[in-house]
């Protein structure tokens, strides 16, 4: 099953779903690149509390796996299935300051 990482901000948050024992929480995550993408990722069983604990706007580094169904119709239908949320922001560490030097050059 092919997997990925990606960093991206929160953007939407459904409701959560429950289909008879399986629970899903689905996000619309923007990815932050020079080309940004919404994907809707799903976040099932385990991984719905985490889901639940975010807020629009929030930046996180995202794993997903990636799945591909095909319907009784011969349709394809691809889903993104996250396992793993790192928690950051987008900020980045503060540059040092540069030491001084006592030597004259």
């Amino acid at each position: 099953m092919p997997s990925f990482n990606f960093k991206g901000t929160v953007k939407d948050l459904s409701e959560k779903q429950t289909f008879g024992n399986t629970v899903v929480v689905t996000a619309t995550i923007e990815s932050n690149e020079d080309w940004p993408q919404k994907l809707a990722v799903d976040f099932v069983n385990k991984m719905a509390p985490v889901a639940e604990n975010m807020n629009v706007g929030d930046v996180h580094t995202f794993s997903l796996n990636v799945n591909g169904r095909e319907s009784k119709q011969g349709k394809n239908f691809t889903t993104l299935n996250c396992w793993k949320v790192d928690k950051g922001s987008d900020t980045q560490e503060a540059p040092k300051k540069e030491e001084k030097s006592s030597m004259p050059f």
